[in-house]
């Protein structure tokens, strides 16, 4: 069983009277991708905020790396590494040297952390050109390595492709999981882009307005966003004898008895609703389902999609 890298109890987070968080439980295990998804507002900045020490929970409880305690909090986040809003650079320095001072002021040993980072973001041959003449980009990986200077055993980013082009986009995603297999570096990410989201999360967290209203695995995410044909049928047992004899379908799913959720043949319905009414099936309804993260996203929160 995979070890509990962090978990929340009840976290709560108020500013004045407006509450930001509220009584957010996540739990999430080594080697996750962990997607946050909310619209803007919903909070997902301010928990994540919690998590790195920014700010302090209202109430509740932050359990990182087995540890409760301010005190033993303040030492596991050293295995931590972070982006939250807009990393800050000295305009003026290269790549290099912006990663020299975060070293120093994280008390980091050895220059050695600095090349190894640069060269994980694709960084390494930038030489002295400025972080002002930096495109989008070459900023985000620049903030990515800041965050994994001294090979943190958890991640934890805030909108990393935020503004990003789509080849920028492509090549955070692809450091990402390669910072997942290679160093089994835990991962939990906040993103408005949900399409991208997908390719990378194994779990996923759905906030809106401050709480926390699902927690799916990428496995259940897919078999709730599975594209499928949705028969509604008298007899599901009499049915599934002609999706398998005159059909030759094995992919289906009896959901009770009277709905059958077909996985082959979805766009060719008219094929399958002819055949089952060639064999005396009675068929009361037949209708493609299935949907995108952005979809399913939209029904559990409402909105836009943006997340």
């Amino acid at each position: 069983m995979s070890e509990t890298i962090l978990k929340t109890n009840n976290l709560v987070k108020k500013y004045g009277n407006q509450l930001a968080v509220n009584n957010v439980n996540i739990e999430i295990k080594s080697g996750d991708i962990y997607g946050l998804i909310g619209k803007n507002g919903a909070g997902k900045t301010t928990l994540l905020k919690m998590i790195t020490g920014l700010t302090l929970p209202t109430k509740g409880e932050i359990q990182l790396f087995g540890e409760t305690s301010n005190e033993g909090l303040n030492e596991v986040r050293k295995r931590t590494g972070a982006i939250v809003e807009t990393p800050s650079f000295f305009p003026y320095l290269s790549a290099r040297k912006n990663l020299e001072y975060f070293r120093i002021q994280r008390g980091i040993v050895g220059k050695d952390v600095i090349d190894e980072a640069l060269k994980l973001v694709g960084l390494s041959d930038t030489g002295k050109k400025k972080f002002k003449n930096f495109s989008m980009g070459m900023k985000q990986r620049l903030g990515l390595a800041a965050a994994i200077l001294g090979s943190p055993d958890l991640l934890i980013l805030d909108e990393p492709i935020n503004g990003l082009d789509p080849t920028g986009i492509v090549e955070i995603r692809e450091l990402l999981l390669k910072l997942n297999k290679e160093k089994n570096i835990t991962i939990i990410i906040s993103s408005h882009i949900l399409g991208e989201l997908s390719q990378i999360a194994t779990k996923y967290g759905f906030l809106n307005n401050g709480d926390l209203i699902e927690q799916l695995s990428s496995k259940e995410i897919e078999e709730k966003c599975r594209r499928s044909l949705a028969l509604k049928v008298k007899d599901a047992k009499k049915t599934s004898v002609v999706i398998e004899e005159e059909l030759n379908c094995t992919d289906y799913e009896v959901r009770d008895k009277n709905e059958i959720r077909l996985y082959e043949l979805i766009d060719t319905p008219e094929v399958v609703i002819k055949t089952l009414v060639d064999n005396n099936i009675i068929l009361y309804s037949a209708h493609q389902v299935g949907e995108s993260l952005e979809n399913y996203f939209i029904k559990r929160v409402g909105g836009n999609g943006n997340a």
